[in-house]
């Protein structure tokens, strides 16, 4: 836990009051913690466990392409001397 510096999702802090916050372990302090105060934050914790917390996104639509300029060839001849082809 302590080597994963706040980049694990193992670990989810659930505390039974707000005051508890402060004894939550430094490497796990950055991620969403849980008040197990209310049968609404208890649902709002199932559903982050289920997967299904936040809105389902719609499908991502076709991404629409501007048009670009044309360079010219990079060539590696000298100057004055006619580009490979």
């Amino acid at each position: 836990m302590y080597d994963a510096r706040s980049a694990t999702a193992k670990f989810v802090p659930l505390l039974f009051e707000p005051a508890q916050e402060q004894f939550i372990p430094e490497p796990v302090r950055g991620q969403t913690f849980y008040v197990m105060n209310s049968e609404e934050n208890y649902q709002t914790l199932l559903d982050f466990l289920l997967g299904q917390a936040g809105v389902e996104p719609d499908p991502v639509g076709v991404p629409q392409r501007k048009p670009r300029q044309q360079a010219d060839a990079l060539t590696f001849a000298p100057p004055g001397f006619p580009p490979l082809s």
